[in-house]
């Protein structure tokens, strides 16, 4: 009597690149199958490690960043790349990158529709299990400025320019609802982290720069959490310098979808709202789950582990 093979066993999802850089997310892949990108971010992952991009312009520079434009086959690009302090490094131990989660967080929402700059690809370099440096590739959106810019350039005055103002108060409420919708708080959603590309009617706003973005498994409009962003955007210290109170409502009311009585519920919780509470429940919202991330990253480090010494 012949006994019968065992069952084949059912492959697991696949995971993502660990070091060195990766265009996949940084734990178990949401949805099965081969990702059409792959050879491109392959491609281009190693064409950022071995410094095969040609640099155009920088766009931005800062403490442990830096972003410029670039051009590599034929295609621009912005390159961001982050530096950890070595003083800080131990943070990163136990973590996805910064431009590892950034990465997943615009991927998931290019996914759900929500506009925002596509991700191409990231990597990282990594000594003794510690993040020293890591990047992320997204998309050239074109000629652009952020909000901050946008509303700087245009004065408060009766006429056009209050018109346009009061235009882009009312596009970024409806970008703001849309990432809600998809159940994502940004956590960083300041003015200057939205461009703008266009002008007049046909002016588009992206989000940029979301590496500490929120998940939830159902939409957060008008919700408590959803205070988080809409005061970083318009009712904190630095926003309140740009907008003045008719395009706040104009903000709202779009958020709103012209629901009057919820557009003035929101503005009187974010007029009361204070800076220190903005903070606490900003940074508590992160912290959580910043620790569940490291979990799921470090069980899917050891899954993968498991898998390739079978």
């Amino acid at each position: 009597m012949t006994t019968p093979p065992p069952p084949a066993r059912s492959r697991p999802a696949p995971l993502a690149h660990r070091n060195s850089g990766g265009a996949t997310f940084p734990w178990p892949a949401a949805a099965a199958g081969p990702d059409p990108d792959a050879d491109l971010l392959e491609a281009l992952r190693e064409a950022v490690a071995s410094g095969r991009t040609t640099p155009v312009r920088a766009l931005k520079s800062a403490p442990g960043k830096e972003v410029h434009l670039v051009r590599w086959e034929g295609r621009e690009l912005v390159l961001k790349r982050y530096r950890h302090p070595r003083a800080l490094l131990w943070r990163t131990a136990l973590a996805p990158s910064r431009a590892a989660r950034e990465f997943a967080n615009l991927r998931r929402l290019v996914e759900r529709g929500v506009p925002c700059v596509r991700p191409l690809a990231w990597g990282e370099r990594r000594v003794l299990g510690c993040t020293t440096t890591s990047w992320i590739a997204t998309a050239y959106a074109g000629s652009s400025e952020t909000v901050d810019h946008r509303m700087f350039g245009l004065p408060p005055r009766p006429g056009e320019d209050a018109r346009r103002r009061r235009a882009v108060a009312s596009r970024a409420g409806r970008l703001v609802r849309r990432l809600h919708e998809a159940g994502t708080i940004a956590c960083t959603l300041h003015p200057r982290n939205v461009i703008v590309t266009g002008a007049g009617e046909r002016a588009r706003l992206l989000l940029i720069d979301l590496p500490h973005a929120q998940h939830f498994a159902r939409d957060v409009v008008a919700t408590r959490r959803a205070l988080i962003d809409l005061y970083d955007l318009g009712w904190s210290s630095g926003a309140r310098r740009l907008w003045n109170a008719a395009e706040q409502r104009a903000l709202l009311a779009a958020y709103a979808r012209g629901d009057r009585a919820v557009a003035r519920d929101l503005g009187r919780r974010l007029d009361r709202r204070g800076s220190r509470r903005q903070a606490v429940q900003r940074e508590l919202l992160k912290l959580i789950s910043s620790t569940a991330r490291s979990v799921v990253w470090r069980e899917t480090r050891m899954h993968r582990d498991a898998i390739e010494t079978r």
